[in-house]
């Protein structure tokens, strides 16, 4: 039993890693899936970019960016 919850949990991290790049993934001509990318978060999550010095920032803030 313990063995399925950890497959499921490695599931899900793969699937929300994947939705992630896929979001953020563009081309000329296109822009990335911000709407996608910022679903991802809870209200108030806070991120840090990797511009120095590290600051952090809200998701719409970082989207905005």
């Amino acid at each position: 039993m313990e063995s399925d919850a950890h497959d499921q949990d490695a599931q899900r991290i793969g699937a929300l890693i994947a939705r992630q790049f896929a979001s953020l993934n563009w081309s000329p001509g296109t822009v990335g899936d911000w709407q996608a990318f910022a679903n991802d978060y809870l209200p108030g999550a806070v991120l840090y970019p990797a511009s120095r010095p590290p600051k952090s920032q809200t998701v719409d803030a970082f989207v905005q960016r």
